[in-house]
């Protein structure tokens, strides 16, 4: 390999990896700035950022024997989402762009060099020959910007376009934990919901035995024992399909934790209190969403391109400064310096400039006409996660109360039978209520605490939710 060639390869790789790790250092940071509620320091936040990974890495070893929490559940996600990654390479992005742009204001020194040969004729008493010469001449050229009025205004810019970024991953950490809690409490209502299935599925199956020993003894009719076989295979039916949702939602919950197998889950979040009144939570949502704080942040970043197109107007001032060194057969060497000032000064550029600002101007304006958009969908928003978590807390007691009755007329429907006094279509369709009475009351459970963590979510809060504290290492 040629010697420019290995020195460009290995500036190349060593390159890669610094970006790579320094990238990696940006998510760390980011994801665990403001976790569990108060923002942290960048040194504490990536502090945080590590011990996360470490402890995703740690519970990625395990078998999994204890099963895992909702919170064990996100240290997963956020280590391996890959659309965390992407937000991450972003901020990356925006900050390399920064050091690019105040590099531009930095002296720029470059090497150059020339090496020539030619032949020069030369006449001898009517004949002629040709003498060759060579001439050598390298320098060095350094520039240095004295005046740049753009380097300021793309400075303020990209501190806009950083925070807007930083801003879009929390929101999308947020995203993602919450989308995770969905699979999670989605699994286990099915689980529950198998539960219920089985024990239906055995009841009938017990139905069936005893009615085709009593339909031999003619004590029972046949339509009985067809209808409890065909109570038993509509209970088998919702079994499987039960189970495929089940494992349709534990693909997705693996794909989002980055595990080839599932363990058990464990729920250990509880549901203490109700959330405040609609008022609050809406001007909880206006201060604290990140959406919200992003498209403020681009209505800045918006005037700073303004700023930035008005700079054009403005003249560069730069200082160079040559040296040169020539020489000719490897003698006479000659060095040359020159200092001098460049002005560059655009007078008229046939009103690209003025569309540039006026450009700028209306970016303004539709920012600002997003922001009250979304804050008017934000207060919908808002509202629709606290009406059904109300909802769901009001009919609570009400299904509970359903399950604890259908359990109850069950038990006396299947002891009538057993004295000759209910028919089997009344146990059949005794054990279909208990069954789903049951279902609605475990899926409201759980859907409640669901409803908790939308709200949270709505409201710009989902960072202080209690498994996001666990993470923070805070108590709820």
């Amino acid at each position: 390999m040629r010697p420019t060639l290995l020195l460009t390869t290995l500036l190349a790789s060593g390159c890669a990896a610094y970006t790579a790790e320094a990238s990696r250092e940006v998510r760390q940071a980011e994801v665990a700035s403001d976790l569990g509620g108060e923002e942290r320091e960048p040194e504490a936040a990536a502090a945080l950022g590590q011990r996360l990974e470490r402890e995703a890495k740690a519970l990625r070893a395990e078998q999994g024997d204890a099963g895992l929490t909702l919170s064990d559940c996100f240290r997963l996600a956020l280590a391996t989402s890959e659309r965390l990654g992407l937000r991450a390479e972003r901020v990356f992005d925006v900050d390399m762009q920064r050091r690019e742009a105040i590099a531009t204001v930095l002296p720029q020194v470059a090497l150059y060099g020339r090496h020539t040969k030619d032949s020069n004729s030369i006449a001898l008493g009517g004949g002629g020959s040709f003498q060759p010469s060579e001439r050598t001449s390298y320098g060095v050229r350094v520039r240095q910007a004295v005046f740049d009025p753009t380097i300021l205004p793309r400075l303020s810019v990209l501190a806009e376009t950083r925070q807007i970024e930083a801003l879009n991953l929390r929101a999308e950490r947020d995203q993602v934990l919450f989308g995770v809690a969905s699979d999670f409490y989605e699994i286990l209502s099915l689980e529950a919901d198998l539960v219920a299935i089985a024990a239906t599925a055995a009841s009938a199956q017990e139905s069936v035995r005893v009615l085709e020993a009593r339909a031999e003894l003619g004590l029972a009719r046949e339509d009985s024992v067809l209808l409890a076989k065909a109570s038993l295979a509509e209970a088998e039916a919702r079994r499987i399909q039960t189970a495929a949702e089940r494992d349709r939602a534990k693909a997705r919950l693996r794909s989002k934790l980055g595990r080839q197998t599932l363990p058990p889950l464990r729920d250990t979040y509880q549901v203490s209190a109700s959330p405040d009144a609609l008022p609050r939570l809406v001007d909880r949502a206006l201060a604290q969403r990140y959406d919200l704080a992003a498209a403020r942040t681009a209505i800045a970043e918006a005037e700073a391109s303004k700023d930035q197109a008005l700079s054009a107007y403005l003249p560069r001032v730069d200082l160079v400064f040559d040296h040169l060194t020539e020489s000719e057969e490897g003698f006479n060497r000659q060095l040359d310096w020159t200092l001098g000032i460049d002005l560059s000064w655009t007078v008229f550029d046939g009103g690209g400039r003025e569309a540039r600002v006026a450009r700028a101007a209306a970016a303004i304006r539709a920012r600002q006409l997003e922001l009250r958009e979304l804050e008017r969908a934000v207060e919908v928003e808002v509202e629709e996660a606290a009406l059904a978590f109300r909802s769901l807390d009001r009919a609570l007691f009400s299904f509970r109360a359903r399950a604890e009755a259908a359990a109850a007329a069950y038990e006396v429907i299947e002891s009538r039978q057993t004295s000759g006094d209910a028919t089997n279509l009344e146990v059949l369709d005794a054990r279909r209520t208990r069954e789903d009475a049951g279902r609605n009351l475990e899926r409201a459970r759980l859907g409640r605490k669901l409803a908790a963590l939308r709200i949270r979510l709505a409201a710009g809060d989902f960072r202080r939710s209690a498994p996001a504290l666990e993470l923070a290492g805070r108590t709820p």
